[in-house]
């Protein structure tokens, strides 16, 4: 019997997804079955899978009408055949020994979620704005060292990329709730701990962020992931007393930070500054990301 059960939800994902599927089809242990959701795409994922899907022992593709993609991960456990659910986003390169460790999570440490190391794919790209988000995810990973580290709500984080669960476990939870568009991930790690499941975040299950959008649909993207929070905390309350950190952002803004967005609002002249020869060939690197995070800031949190 196969040992687990990758589920990968996509919508319009053509253009990604095949990295993924090569990646999984050199993956150091084949006893594994992938499932892809194809959230009512409308672009030829499904015709890119079925050209490919002699790369992989067993690849089943689900097409279903959009349902986002908590409800998509949904779909896809709900067929799955194995115990242990791997689940990975389509824009996600996992390294060669990724689906073995976190096999080998769930072997020693059972009836828990495991999520692993994820960092931005900068490995053949020069891009400066990819090279400032690598740097910013490694930064934020360092606090939860190189091994097996239990969660908790003092030093919370959760992602669903590089995220895998027995059945029994996403069961009791009730799998991701479908209400929601975003952040279902932050929610499903709250429920988790709340229901006394250990989580854990193991960085030695591996793998790359493929994302490869500038920063104005980054911004955006960041602008709906905050939407989603405050739509969350209406849904939960208590969550705000249970982590006040990650609800900060909602907070009222002072005189000087809301003079700070206007000063730094995207438009015309930053998307033309930063791209410039003058911006990336003349300031140093730290004052380059530095821009970069105050441009976030001002245009998807305040």
């Amino acid at each position: 019997m196969k040992k687990c059960s990758v589920i990968i939800p996509t919508y319009n994902g053509a253009n990604k997804i095949l990295s993924l599927i090569r990646a999984l089809s050199i993956q150091t242990t084949n006893d594994f079955e992938t499932i892809v959701v194809v959230d009512g795409s409308n672009d030829d994922t499904v015709q890119v899978l079925e050209q490919n899907k002699s790369l992989l022992r067993e690849l089943r593709i689900i097409n279903q009408p959009n349902k986002g993609r908590a409800g998509a991960r949904n779909t896809g456990a709900a067929y799955a055949q194995c115990d242990l659910l791997i689940f990975f986003d389509d824009d996600i390169e996992p390294d060669p020994d990724c689906i073995q460790q976190h096999i080998l999570h769930h072997s020693t440490i059972n009836e828990s979620l495991m999520f692993g190391k994820l960092l931005m794919d900068n490995r053949e790209t020069k891009n400066d704005f990819y090279q400032y988000r690598y740097s910013n995810e490694v930064r934020w990973i360092e606090p939860f060292g190189t091994t097996n580290k239990k969660i908790s709500f003092d030093q919370f984080a959760i992602t669903t990329q590089n995220m895998s669960m027995s059945k029994s476990i996403f069961n009791s939870l009730q799998g991701f709730d479908e209400r929601l568009r975003d952040s279902e991930d932050f929610d499903l790690g709250v429920r988790a701990l709340l229901k006394d499941v250990p989580v854990y975040y193991n960085p030695k299950a591996f793998a790359w962020h493929r994302d490869f959008v500038d920063i104005s649909a980054y911004m955006k993207r960041q602008t709906e992931y905050y939407i989603a929070k405050k739509e969350l905390l209406k849904m939960h309350p208590d969550y705000l007393q249970l982590l006040p950190k990650h609800f900060a952002f909602m907070q009222k803004k002072s005189y000087s930070k809301r003079l700070i967005a206007g000063l730094f609002h995207y438009h015309v002249f930053w998307n033309y500054f930063i791209h410039s020869g003058l911006f990336l060939k003349t300031f140093p690197q730290r004052l380059r990301f530095r821009l970069y995070e105050i441009l976030i800031f001002s245009n998807s949190v305040l």
